[in-house]
């Protein structure tokens, strides 16, 4: 069953056009069923993608703990050790980055509470159903994501050109 967002928005117009008194107890119904199938949406879209970013993290500091261990070695030139020693802090900007922007959904989640109270007492002040709500992420969060990927991928790079020097000297 898809959830058809027109619907929804056409019967959160009509209950704040027409007031509660006019409402019936099927038009309230249908949209509490719409809110709550929104919630779900959006809980297991934020499910979904903080799973991915402890994933991403994992791996990522899985991969720095070997590095680390396995080291350049005494015996390399100066220009391997440079690109090892720049993947390894790359990764190290990448854990502290996304682990930043991992913290977004607690963030979102607590602010989404304080404003589902909020819009549930004024609704129940107002005898009206509650409004849907939305939070905003932070630029902060989105900027560190995007910062988390890129070191990511230029660590991966500066390791492959590491691995393809020293194999070349």
């Amino acid at each position: 069953m898809d959830f058809d967002f027109g619907k929804y928005e056409n019967l959160l117009n009509k209950s704040r056009a027409v007031g509660e008194n006019e409402l019936n107890r099927e038009s309230l119904a249908q949209i509490t069923r719409a809110q709550r199938k929104q919630a779900d949406l959006v809980n297991s879209l934020m499910e979904k993608r903080t799973s991915w970013l402890r994933y991403l993290v994992t791996t990522i500091s899985v991969v720095f703990g070997i590095l680390v261990s396995l080291g350049p070695g005494n015996n390399s030139i100066h220009q391997t050790r440079f690109l090892f020693g720049l993947g390894v802090a790359l990764l190290s900007l990448s854990i502290l980055s996304l682990s930043i922007s991992l913290y977004n959904e607690i963030y979102v989640m607590q602010k989404g509470t304080r404003l589902y109270y909020e819009e549930t007492k004024r609704a129940v002040r107002d005898h009206r159903p509650t409004a849907p709500i939305a939070v905003a992420t932070k630029r902060i969060f989105a900027i560190c994501e995007i910062a988390g990927y890129i070191c990511f991928v230029l660590a991966l790079l500066a390791l492959a050109g590491n691995v393809m020097l020293w194999a070349i000297l």
